[in-house]
């Protein structure tokens, strides 16, 4: 799809092709700075309109530094500085303290979330039997679910009718919350090191590769959701409800793939909705609350038939919800909320 092809100017952070948004190394120049021909030309050029004259400044020098750390200095860097400052920012207030079965997110000492494994890992079998379930509907679901091997972008802008010329500052923070999102999921799968579905069966075959990682939790529900939880944050109702039904099936389509089971998806679902809390409450103060998952009561469910749904009525047995931290002003980042504020007038 040729229409797609306007997202690239997104990029420029290699991991989430198709947002090249952030763009800088590839937006940032408009040239290729490995073009041999066009270096020519330019010292040809300077050769002949400069000559050997002697040096001479510009009128508009600078005759003072801007304040130390000021924020609105991010509106003078390319898309991929911004990024790489926000992304160190939200890192650096973040801590992750393992203990036996279960991990905990932390910022500032005070907890976002803790998900937990099962005690049990024979609960696994369990869980594959019912992603086996799914596999009669690899065929239709297949175009899907490897069209969202990579970021689900055209899914999202589909759905909101986002554009990359209008909404540009949207798409730098998406970004962010992919990054953040993507590199808080991969500290929960080391810790938990849960095998994936193929490794307790060679009937399970998935069609798509499976992953390098473990399986708990799920990243592509992590990222599925936490654009659906942050968008409905950002612009409220409008049209995010279809993000939440995209981003349950995206979630869906790895377990028929065959490399997640159902509570790899529900602790991706979790763990999206806190880290797009958690950047509200960056860049506006909002109010937090620390999320826990009991993977013992999800597994109990599930022996009786229990499965991923976003609409599963009894989540509040194995999801509870407690306030972490009230309301901060002014807002906790200058550097996310400037972001963030661009973002909204996007959609204003």
């Amino acid at each position: 799809m040729a229409g797609w092809a306007g997202w690239a100017g997104w990029g420029g952070w290699a991991g989430w092709a198709g947002w090249a948004g952030w763009g800088g190394s590839n937006g940032g120049s408009g040239n290729n700075p490995g073009d041999a021909l066009l270096t020519q030309a330019l010292m040809n050029s300077r050769s002949n309109t400069v000559g050997n004259v002697a040096l001479s400044f510009n009128g508009s020098v600078p005759t003072r530094y801007s304040l130390v750390d000021n924020v609105d200095n991010l509106d003078l860097w390319e898309p991929l500085v911004r990024f790489n400052v926000c992304l160190f920012d939200t890192l650096n207030r973040l801590s992750f303290v393992p203990v036996g079965n279960t991990a905990t997110l932390f910022t500032n000492g005070i907890g976002l979330i803790t998900l937990a494994r099962p005690s049990d890992i024979g609960v696994f079998k369990a869980q594959l039997k019912m992603m086996m379930a799914y596999v009669d509907a690899r065929e239709r679901s297949a175009p899907e679910i490897v069209t969202q091997l990579k970021p689900q972008t055209p899914f999202w802008a589909s759905a909101l009718n986002m554009q990359p010329g209008r909404h540009r500052k949207t798409g730098e923070l998406i970004e962010l919350a992919l990054a953040v999102s993507s590199i808080i999921c991969m500290r929960f799968k080391h810790a938990f090191n849960v095998p994936r579905p193929a490794v307790w069966s060679d009937q399970v075959q998935p069609i798509v590769p499976t992953p390098e990682h473990g399986s708990l939790p799920s990243g592509h529900a992590t990222e599925a959701f936490v654009v659906a939880y942050l968008m409905e944050r950002l612009i409220g109702n409008n049209g995010t409800g279809q993000l939440f039904k995209q981003a349950e099936r995206i979630a869906k389509n790895r377990q028929i793939a065959g490399v997640h089971f159902p509570i790899d998806s529900e602790t991706g679902r979790l763990l999206g909705e806190v880290v797009a809390n958690f950047l509200e409450h960056l860049a506006t103060g909002i109010a937090v609350q620390y999320k826990t998952f009991d993977a013992e009561k999800f597994v109990e469910l599930e022996s009786g038939g229990h499965d991923f749904s976003l609409a599963d009525a009894e989540r509040p047995t194995f999801v509870s919800s407690v306030d972490s931290i009230v309301v901060a002003n002014p807002a906790p980042s200058p550097l996310v909320a400037h972001i963030w504020s661009a973002a909204k007038k996007e959609w204003a």
